[in-house]
């Protein structure tokens, strides 16, 4: 009995040898798997972007401004190949003038392009 006793307790030591020892190795761990989530968060994003300006590129309205409907230019496209966005407009985007779930409601996706003044109603909030 006394044997299986040292098994279990040596079964248990070793189980515990992957685990931390110290608090500030939890946090580096911690820290690491909050990092590596974020990481393939932002790639998930990045290649939903990609697959979003493909599609753009089929439907036609690849290189369109979401926002302003104008063309965005050939070296932000270099750039950001899979940009929506010139310059301008991703400025709005960026401070909150312009959100981007409210693309899908005002602006006509299938052609890029707004009814006109809809960049002016956002930039004088409206």
């Amino acid at each position: 009995m006394l044997w299986l006793e040292d098994e279990t307790l040596k079964k248990q030591r070793s189980d515990l040898s992957s685990l931390p020892i110290h608090m500030a190795d939890m946090g580096t761990d911690n820290y690491e798997q909050s990092f590596s989530l974020e990481l393939m968060d932002s790639e998930r994003k990045v290649i939903t972007e990609i697959d979003n300006a493909l599609q753009r590129i089929e439907e036609g309205t690849y290189g369109i401004c979401d926002v302003g409907g104008e063309p965005i230019p050939k070296q932000r496209l270099e750039a950001i190949p899979w940009t929506r966005f010139c310059v301008v407009c991703a400025g709005l985007v960026e401070k909150g003038v312009v959100k981007q779930e409210d693309l899908f409601n005002k602006y006509d996706y299938a052609s890029g392009i707004d009814d006109g003044d809809e960049l002016d109603n956002f930039e004088n909030g409206r």
